[in-house]
């Protein structure tokens, strides 16, 4: 009896798991790219730090800091950097509400680290 619940459990989770992924990659394929303002760029987990932080440069964008996992940046577009970044190798470019109601409520946790100093200056206000 208690194998047969478990096993309904986890039937049930991967349903749901399916419907989930299935819904999350209709709404990221169909959704128009960002062209300007804030948004989340994803970058592959194998790329380092300072290889996103030049892709993002590159692409003419201002970075504003890292999110919780390493390989998403919020990012400051201009006009037509979102098609550059992609060029540079971002493999996402969203805007950053999207992350956060694709994630549910994990996304609650994803916050920008914050303004990123490049110059190792502190800002003063």
């Amino acid at each position: 009896m208690k194998s047969d619940l478990h096993r309904l459990a986890a039937w049930f989770f991967a349903g749901v798991f399916v419907v989930w992924l299935a819904a999350m990659a209709f709404v990221l394929t169909t959704a128009q790219q960002p062209t300007e303002g804030r948004v989340a760029v994803v970058f592959s987990p194998t790329v380092t730090d300072a290889q996103a932080m030049s892709a993002i440069t590159r692409a003419g964008s201002r970075p504003i800091g890292q999110g919780w996992l390493r390989w998403v940046w919020a990012v400051d577009l201009d006009e037509g950097s979102a098609e550059r970044l992609e060029d540079a190798g971002a493999m996402l470019v969203i805007r950053e509400f999207a992350v956060v109601a694709a994630l549910g409520c994990a996304g609650a946790a994803y916050q920008p680290a914050g303004p990123l100093r490049i110059t190792g200056q502190r800002k003063t206000e």
